[in-house]
């Protein structure tokens, strides 16, 4: 969410338009979170926000003013901004980055949308998203605008693809149990068992010490499987690049669209994920695999890579069409941001983000 909001100022910027920035939650307060004065800190932080919005919005009236808002109880923040923002006549965004408020029914997501009024215009990330934004609470349509995260994506770099002797698997994430780590190590552990030449790698920081007690044992007991550790800038496109199979098992309840997909797909990489939020459909534009909830989720994804051994989709054409598609998605996805950003209007004041 925070790598967005600043690709989503980037962007405005690049229109130029000059909105001003209030940040909700300052890096300073962020390293203080679940110490015992963090709320009092944040409390305290939220009237000094309030009231340079009220200044703001005083000064500029009618403007509009983005706002992401948070998946759980940080809405109550978004509650007081937003209702504040709709006294002042403002022209609202909300940008929904996650499932939380969609996979059930909340009350507190309602007081929201009750706070922000009807002149609301909601930026989501898929189809999926927008279907359950009007089913759970009876949005209109038409007040609604998809942009995938795809929009925040360069154009594809030049391809150039590694060819190793064997099947490279790869997964990166915060490394945990929720975001299916367990699940990529049981894969690993069937195809070694079943004598597959492969080479699992595993990126990422580790979440807690149950998912680094795994990936431990899991390079002791296989000499296949590696842990990289986290990577960044030219060590994750090597590690994308250097990948035939990418698998994201997330079991994550809030998962909505997760970037590393598509940081994958850059390269062409053969995609495996759940359908947790908008995955689905994502892998499946990309000619990717989904696992179903309900499926035996780790024989549905050995079975899967069993057929992938068998058949083309891990040539050099194969992968070449597979970026092709990303870049097809990647220059609908820049065309929406660009509608939005023309329906804020020339004149723009940002709400905090």
């Amino acid at each position: 969410m925070s790598k967005i909001n600043n690709e989503m100022l980037n962007a405005l910027r690049r229109e130029n338009l000059t909105p001003d920035v209030l940040t909700t939650t300052p890096p300073k307060i962020s390293r203080c979170f679940g110490r015992i004065w963090y709320n009092m800190i944040k409390a305290l932080h939220a009237v000094h926000v309030e009231f340079h919005l009220i200044f703001k919005l005083l000064c500029q009236r009618g403007q509009a003013v983005y706002r992401p808002i948070n998946g759980g109880y940080g809405q109550i923040y978004d509650v007081i901004y937003l209702f504040t923002c709709r006294i002042l006549k403002s022209n609202i965004f909300i940008h929904h980055h996650s499932f939380n408020y969609l996979n059930s029914y909340s009350r507190l997501f309602r007081l929201l949308l009750v706070a922000a009024g009807g002149r609301v215009t909601h930026v989501v990330l898929g189809e999926k998203m927008k279907a359950d934004l009007c089913t759970r609470y009876s949005l209109n349509p038409a007040n609604i605008i998809i942009v995938s995260n795809l929009a925040f994506f360069d154009n594809a770099n030049s391809f150039e693809h590694w060819a190793g002797k064997s099947l490279v698997l790869g997964h990166l994430a915060n490394l945990s149990v929720e975001k299916g780590v367990d699940d990529f190590i049981s894969v690993c552990r069937a195809l070694s068992d079943a004598g597959i030449s492969f080479k699992g790698v595993i990126a990422g920081p580790i979440s807690d010490a149950g998912s680094s007690s795994l990936i431990e044992a899991a390079c002791l007991e296989m000499r296949q499987v590696e842990y990289i550790g986290p990577v960044y800038g030219d060590a994750k496109v090597e590690f994308f690049r250097s990948l035939d199979i990418f698998v994201f098992l997330s079991k994550y309840k809030n998962e909505a669209e997760p970037l590393v997909l598509y940081e994958a797909a850059e390269h062409g990489v053969f995609l495996i994920g759940t359908e947790r939020g908008c995955m689905a459909p994502v892998i499946k534009s990309l000619h990717g695999f989904v696992v179903e909830d309900c499926s035996d989720t780790v024989s549905e994804v050995v079975l899967e890579i069993y057929n992938i051994i068998d058949g083309d989709v891990l040539t050099c054409d194969a992968r070449e069409y597979r970026r092709g598609l990303f870049n097809a998605m990647r220059s609908q996805a820049a065309g929406n941001l660009k509608a939005l950003i023309n329906l804020m209007g020339e004149k723009f004041v940002s709400g905090p983000v």
